[in-house]
């Protein structure tokens, strides 16, 4: 340094970056998550375009806009070599002097109004070797490397403009000036905000992530709104057994195929989702092992083994001998069982950080901590546009209201669904209620060794223990306790007496958690999947105890119907139509 400084200012948070590492960077990123990048290319279409093209933003527009008054401010930086001097950047009013790897001194940087020249001149060079010299005398050494010249853009005012224009899918975002780098990050926050969204999900469960997911897949501008943070409702609290194989005889007749193909779905969707995510999500094919306690059990399993012989699937009886050889723990008594060795579980939780890691790799926004409070169609710009309520996160923090646009909104709010409904027919005609509601479930989770290698159920318990020794014990079905998310004593008793009357070594492990959560479900125990009565208005909810199971499922059909706006017969008979006959005809009836 020069023994003529007189005093300084030390800002240790101030950063740096190596643009000519980060463009590249960037562009990488941008590929990754799908990003088309076409340089010099013919003409091209899109719905929706931003113009960002720095000091030739006015030829970008051509003549669609009006004259902006941007203009280009000449700067240039020379680029020096040699033994390293200094470690912290330094700046003046004149110039900035930035170290880098290997000893490499950037001197920064003129500033000239000369049009779009950029060849460098000897006198911007050697200002800046003599400001850098009163400061730094040992650059006389260095070697000049290189010189360079940049057109900053800028506006009258040197403020940027980050926003819509008058022209219906046109966005600006130019005349950052000195602050382009700095200024980056917030921008395409911001823009993102601004442009319209191709869909807007509303709700962050696993049936939400998942549907964002696959969107995002198809190269679908996604955002998720999730009140919370993901998956803090029902998708927690499941089992994640993946079955097809249930009791009583009946109940799973409809909602079977979508079973079935969700089911088919699931090795080749946990494998992106944990590639994508790049986190295991707790898969695993171990097994079910149905048990019966008495001879009208053991007719329900083989009337159960039957039916799913006439369907192709396949499943084996064992006799009560071979259930302890299965699994040596199980309580003595026992009369017969079922194995189906191709049923499948999963970790919701592992699943669902898994998921939210994915969905925003593959370039989908997550807006945590806000809800939707409003919604209006805008016929003409054939788009939604949907009023956010920031959550506060602590009692010092208010809540504050912003609004998006997006052309398709997907409600996927679990038991919740109505609510949103409910506002977003307040700007229009009222829409008619699904009638979805909350079914309370109560669930344990205990840890300790290992004591069973499957899946074990009966007519009214289900065991899975998971390979760190967590062992869930599920679950309580409380449809009358309405929104209430008090766990019991009474469901926790429940629970451990019928787990430990089919394992007693299950009174051995110790508690970790009691979790509750209120299962989605409509009158007929189906999901609703399909459009919701209005213009780019969708929903999937109601899985009620399949929602793990019926994700990967729900998310492939649903995504093709919002791309292709065609209802695909996999989940026609899922529509929220069939609930509105069903009521007509029960007031027809009265």
């Amino acid at each position: 340094m020069s023994p003529r400084a007189v005093g300084g200012l030390l800002v240790e948070t101030d950063h740096q970056v190596d643009t000519r590492k980060l463009v590249p960077a960037l562009r990488a990123a941008c590929e990754a998550v799908g990003v088309q990048i076409l340089v010099q290319t013919g003409v091209t279409s899109a719905d929706q375009v931003l113009l960002a093209a720095g000091v030739w933003l006015e030829d970008a527009s051509s003549r669609r806009l009006p004259r902006l008054g941007m203009r280009p401010i000449k700067g240039e930086i020379v680029h020096l070599q040699g033994q390293p001097l200094i470690d912290h950047v330094l700046r003046n009013s004149d110039i900035y002097i930035i170290p880098r790897a290997g000893g490499e001194l950037l001197l920064g940087a003129t500033e000239e109004e000369q049009g779009f020249d950029m060849k460098p001149t000897a006198g911007g060079v050697l200002d800046l070797l003599r400001y850098a010299f009163e400061i730094l005398p040992g650059i006389y050494d260095l070697n000049v490397t290189e010189l360079d010249v940049g057109l900053r853009p800028t506006f009258s005012d040197h403020m940027p403009v980050i926003a819509p224009t008058e022209t219906e899918g046109i966005f600006i975002a130019g005349g950052h000036y000195r602050g382009g780098i700095l200024l980056a990050a917030s921008t395409a926050h911001w823009i993102g905000e601004i442009m319209v969204w191709d869909v807007a999900v509303l709700g962050g469960g696993v049936i939400g992530l998942a549907c964002a997911f696959e969107l995002a897949r198809k190269g679908q501008k996604v955002v998720v709104i999730e009140r919370d943070q993901p998956g803090q409702q029902a998708s927690r609290v499941a089992a994640g057994l993946l079955g097809t194989a249930a009791l009583p005889l009946g109940e799973q007749d409809d909602i079977l195929p979508l079973k079935l193909d969700s089911l088919r779905r699931y090795p080749q969707f946990i494998a992106k989702v944990e590639s994508i995510g790049r986190m295991s999500a707790g898969y695993r094919m171990d097994g079910t092992l149905w048990v019966a306690r008495d001879a009208d059990e053991d007719e329900q399993l083989e009337l159960l083994h039957n039916e799913r012989t006439q369907r192709y699937l396949r499943s084996q009886r064992v006799t009560a001998s071979e259930i302890f050889q299965l699994e040596p723990e199980l309580a003595p008594g026992l009369v017969g069982g079922l194995l189906v060795d191709e049923d499948i579980q999963v970790d919701p939780r592992r699943l669902l950080a898994a998921l939210e890691r994915a969905v925003t790799n593959v370039g989908a926004k997550l807006y945590t901590h806000h809800e939707a409070v409003g919604g209006e169609y805008d016929e003409s710009a054939e788009a939604w546009s949907i009023q956010l309520r920031s959550q506060p996160l602590s009692q010092d923090s208010g809540e504050e209201r912003d609004s998006i646009q997006a052309r398709n909104v997907l409600i996927t709010a679990g038991p919740w669904c109505d609510q949103i409904i409910d506002t977003a027919g307040e700007a229009g005609s009222p829409l008619s209620p699904t009638g979805v509601g909350p079914v309370k479930g109560q669930l344990l989770r205990l840890r300790g060794p290992r004591i069973i290698d499957r899946v074990i159920r009966t007519t009214n318990i289900d065991l899975a223990q998971r390979r760190d020794g967590e062992l869930i014990v599920a679950s309580t079905k409380e449809p009358e306790a309405g929104w209430d998310l008090t766990p019991t004593e009474e469901a926790r008793e429940e629970l451990l007496t019928r787990a430990s009357g089919l394992i007693p070594r299950v009174r051995e492990l110790d508690l970790d958690e009691q979790s509750v959560g209120l299962r989605p479900a409509v009158e007929d125990h189906l999901p609703i999947i399909g459009p919701a009565g209005r213009p780019g208005l969708w929903i999937a909810t109601g899985h009620y105890r399949h929602g793990i199971l019926l994700a990967p499922g729900t998310a492939f059909w649903l995504a093709e119907a919002i791309e292709s706006g065609q209802i695909p017969d996999a989940i026609s008979a899922y529509g929220l139509e069939r609930l509105r006959t069903s009521q007509l005809n029960s007031e027809a009836a009265s």
